[in-house]
């Protein structure tokens, strides 16, 4: 019965959703796609900013279809745990939610192996929560136990991959901003076995270097011991903008190599507001869709958006809520207009 719950409402889901970045976002750029094996098993690490929106994304960027990860607590509710479970996610706990809940997580991992061995995708935030600023925070080790425990149960054989993907958005709240994800090349768990099986402990912090350097080459990632709020604002205050988020994301990379030079303290220019450039087709669409779409807007950001008490929820509430929400207002007009016109 899971399984064709799944089917129903995972597939139109998946094809809604990937058109809904490309209208919800002014640009929604994937760079590095035949980076992801077409086939085999795979688990794809992206890093962790804008909470269930980071998963939305890495489900509809490729053909291939995750099983994520996801924290326990959404899962409390035995309808909507029906529903996530057949929308291919598993519950994983963490300590904050007990030492007697952590122990069913054997399930949990024993789910992820059973995917993998299937020759089947996961998805996994390994820095383990969200955080908004452009960084990437230590990885965490249950991303590399997955993938050894998954070769070990196979004679390490299976061939596991892990391909790392950076989220990038140039603004975590605004819906009309640019996203950039890049994919980046695998890596191969058996060039890590036999430092795995010679010491496990090491063989998991050779894999999670490995990881953690690849995936800070596919992000913004102001890595220094200086303060982050003042590095933000000289880099907001010296950016030069691009037409195309790829080539912004490249410039916007080389000026904060060029900020992590200096002193963080140094004098700074006042930042004014910026906006990235957006073409007229799309500048046209906004238009429309704000006179059309001004009503539930309005509701939207009365009952949903101004009860969001976590900021980091903010953007995945927008998203969800007027990707369902503004089909159906669409259909509500369509029948009173149809109506009104049948009444003449």
């Amino acid at each position: 019965m899971r399984i064709l719950l799944g089917n129903i409402l995972y597939y139109p889901l998946k094809i809604w959703v990937r058109i809904a970045c490309s209208l919800y976002f002014s640009e929604f750029k994937v760079n590095g796609l035949e980076k992801i094996p077409a086939e085999g098993p795979i688990i794809i690490a992206g890093n962790h900013q804008n909470a269930l929106l980071d998963a939305m994304i890495l489900s509809v960027i490729s053909k291939r279809n995750p099983h994520f990860l996801t924290r326990a607590s959404v899962f409390k509710n035995k309808i909507i745990a029906s529903i996530l479970k057949s929308l291919k996610m598993i519950p994983v706990f963490r300590f904050r939610d007990g030492i007697g809940s952590v122990r069913k997580n054997s399930q949990s991992f024993e789910s992820a192996h059973q995917v993998l061995e299937k020759n089947q995708a996961i998805g996994i935030f390994p820095e383990g929560n969200h955080d908004l600023k452009y960084r990437l925070r230590p990885l965490q080790k249950g991303i590399a136990r997955i993938a050894f425990e998954t070769e070990k149960r196979n004679d390490y054989k299976k061939g596991v991959k892990i391909v790392p993907v950076g989220i990038h958005y140039e603004d975590h709240f605004e819906s009309r901003s640019r996203v950039l994800i890049t994919i980046g090349d695998p890596v191969l768990i058996k060039d890590h076995v036999p430092a795995f099986i010679q010491n496990e402990r090491q063989g998991y912090e050779n894999l999670l270097e490995d990881l953690s350097r690849k995936m800070k080459t596919l992000i913004l990632n102001f890595d220094s011991a200086s303060s982050y709020t003042s590095m933000l604002k000289i880099f907001n205050s010296k950016r030069l903008k691009k037409k195309k988020v790829a080539v912004q994301f490249k410039s916007d990379q080389k000026l904060i190599q060029e900020i992590l030079k200096f002193d963080s303290q140094t004098e700074i220019n006042k930042p004014g507001n910026w906006y990235a450039p957006v073409g007229k087709l799309k500048w046209s669409i906004y238009l429309i869709s704000d006179i059309i779409f001004y009503i539930p807007r309005k509701l939207i950001n009365k009952l949903i958006l101004n009860k969001v008490s976590d900021k980091h929820f903010y953007a995945t509430a927008a998203f969800t809520s007027k990707i369902f929400l503004y089909p159906f207002f669409a259909i509500i007009i369509y029948f009173i207009l149809t109506v009104s016109v049948d009444s003449f």
